[in-house]
């Protein structure tokens, strides 16, 4: 019944929302809740970044922050990524763009009806809160940010990402830059309709990505088959990685043009090419009945040697990492130890 009511409401009057709630509870009806955040699709932590220290074994990048958000509801849509952003705390607009475009996206770009049409289906009626922790407002999400604002002053709507603006949906009566109203948000109380809001108040938001965010871990084995990890420094030959396939990852759908080898995983590709092309080597190593994906890598491309070796030393053990993305966009990594032998 509540909801229900709270869809006629005009969010513009926030004061009067959550008097009219307040006022509901006072009176003695039962607490308004609702479903909680089903967090368990994140897979990628969102935070302003100082420094970035590496990757986890979450598939979330590890950032140095005083602000941490989370990805959720991930949605692939013509052939672009969109996720909903929760966390401790309400967003602002421009927080929420720093957020997006330190971790490789955007505020959410809306170009078409069928867009605006699959945002509502997936992100109408949404959890109380927006999923933040401490939302202000009890028990409604009120809006979303999305990445339309007036770069230039009243009526030079523009979004974030320099799409063109030839498509909106306003609801009635808006945008009416109801004191400085600047940045434009997504109802989540009425289907499919945005309003201009001010630029400084916390809200949920809505990013969008051009390329899969994701960071799946694989398992890599260096020299397939074989128990030892070590090389010699002199090598002139190549290395050989396997990327062992799994009931969660397939290696067969890695690209093998994209893969790359060594200790910060940008070094070396595979060596054996043919018209341009990185050839692929499928193969079950591990007689698990899986297939896996073999790749080769010159010595000389790996970006080790032998003044890596420690003088005095016989050997050194070296972190090293497969990189690479899938057909479908999605980026992996892999990381082993080596023992370069002098």
């Amino acid at each position: 019944m509540f909801f229900l009511l709270m869809g006629g409401i005009s969010m513009k009057n926030e004061a009067f929302v959550i008097g009219f709630m307040l006022m509901l509870i006072v009176a003695g009806c039962t607490e308004i809740t609702g479903p909680e955040m089903d967090t368990s699709d994140v897979f990628i932590e969102l935070q302003r970044p100082t420094a970035v220290n590496g990757y986890g074994k979450d598939g979330g990048i590890i950032i140095e922050t005083a602000v941490s958000s989370r990805l959720v509801n991930f949605q692939f849509y013509n052939d672009h990524w969109y996720g909903l952003i929760v966390g401790e705390d309400p967003i602002s607009w421009t927080d929420a763009r720093v957020l997006a475009e330190d971790n490789g996206g955007y505020l959410v770009s809306i170009n078409d009806q069928a867009e605006n049409d699959f945002l509502t289906a997936t992100y109408h009626n949404i959890p109380p809160g927006c999923g933040w922790k401490n939302s202000p407002i009890i028990g409604v999400c009120p809006a979303l940010w999305i990445g339309l604002y007036e770069p230039s002053g009243e009526g030079s709507w523009a979004w974030v990402n320099g799409d063109p603006f030839t498509f909106s949906s306003w609801d009635t009566g808006e945008p009416n830059n109801a004191g400085d109203e600047d940045c434009a948000n997504f109802w989540t109380s009425l289907p499919g309709v945005w309003n201009d809001d001010k630029c400084h108040l916390g809200r949920g938001a809505i990013f969008e990505f051009d390329s899969d965010p994701r960071i799946i871990d694989i398992v890599i084995d260096l020299h397939p088959g074989g128990e030892s990890r070590s090389i010699q420094c002199k090598s002139a030959g190549s290395v050989s990685i396997a990327v062992l396939s799994t009931t969660e990852f397939d290696a067969t759908s890695l690209d093998a043009n994209t893969v790359r080898f060594g200790p910060t995983g940008t070094e070396a590709a595979e060596r054996h090419q043919k018209n341009g092309e990185a050839r692929r080597h499928v193969e079950d190593v591990n007689g698990d009945g899986l297939s896996d994906m073999v790749f080769h890598f010159l010595m000389a491309d790996i970006g080790v040697d032998c003044t890596d070796v420690p003088p005095g030393e016989q050997s050194i053990s070296i972190d090293v990492f497969l990189t690479g993305s899938t057909n479908t966009g999605a980026n992996v990594e892999g990381e082993d130890v080596i023992e370069l032998k002098g």
